[in-house]
């Protein structure tokens, strides 16, 4: 989804800049608020249960260290 791939690559470029790794922002702002921050939302319908937010995987591959 371009939309959703808008929202991660945004994520990306500011754990770069602002050098930190993780789901959250050091504004407090996680997947879901970033997502809504561009008018996007997620809810699914399971049986009778409505499934509301986003997840996201992150993975880091270290180039100059034992993980590749």
């Amino acid at each position: 989804d371009d939309a959703l791939a808008r929202v991660a690559r945004r994520h990306s470029a500011d754990m770069a800049a602002r050098g930190f790794f993780g789901h959250t922002a050091p504004d407090g702002a996680d997947v879901n608020a970033r997502a809504a921050r561009d008018g996007l939302a997620c809810r699914v319908r399971v049986g009778d249960r409505t499934l509301v937010g986003f997840g996201e995987n992150l993975a880091q591959v270290w180039t100059y260290g034992r993980w590749r």
